[in-house]
């Protein structure tokens, strides 16, 4: 199971230090905002790499690192759903079919969310990560929006480890 308490607690503490900021310092507010994106895409590439590898020891019989380093030898980075965790985690190791019946498993409403939400926060983040505070001043999400998108990711996340735990053991022996 993947930790989520502790990235919530932490978008709830930016929020609040966002709010406090808001009528005396706007920049340090959207210095908040632009953290607390950050954040949850960290988290996001760190929940996706914990079900990549669930998922990959559900399938491997002989699950060693090494081989797992291998097949990632360019680490995945990003989080935009079709690109990053459909075709570069799950395609990779399972297939097109093996994806679609991940997929099948989830709710449709929640996959969709999910997928959303993952994308909203991918441009975000790039745009936090590869321009200044004062070149994104003012199209800064507040941090109240990525703890709604967090909530969004949480639940997709949730769907997927639920899915990949009910998947047969398939051993594959390298």
């Amino acid at each position: 199971m993947f930790d989520s308490e502790r990235i919530s607690q932490r978008l709830q503490s930016l929020n609040e230090l966002y709010n406090d900021a808001f009528a005396d310092n706007l920049e340090l507010a959207e210095l908040y905002s632009k953290i607390a994106v950050i954040e949850l895409g960290g988290w996001s590439e760190e929940v996706r790499d914990y079900l990549s590898l669930l998922l990959f020891n559900k399938i491997y019989c002989d699950s060693s690192n090494e081989y797992y380093s291998k097949m990632f030898e360019r680490p995945v980075s990003g989080f935009d759903y079709k690109k990053h965790f459909r075709n570069r985690v799950f395609e990779k190791m399972i297939g097109v079919h093996g994806a679609d019946e991940i997929e099948r498993c989830i709710d449709t409403g929640v996959l969709e969310q999910f997928r959303g939400a993952l994308g909203q926060l991918w441009e975000m983040r790039n745009k936090c990560a590869h321009q200044t505070l004062e070149n994104t001043m003012g199209s800064q999400q507040a941090p109240s929006m990525t703890i709604s998108q967090f909530a969004k990711i949480r639940r997709g996340f949730e769907e997927f480890e639920k899915a990949i735990d009910s998947l047969e053991r398939v051993v594959i022996r390298l």
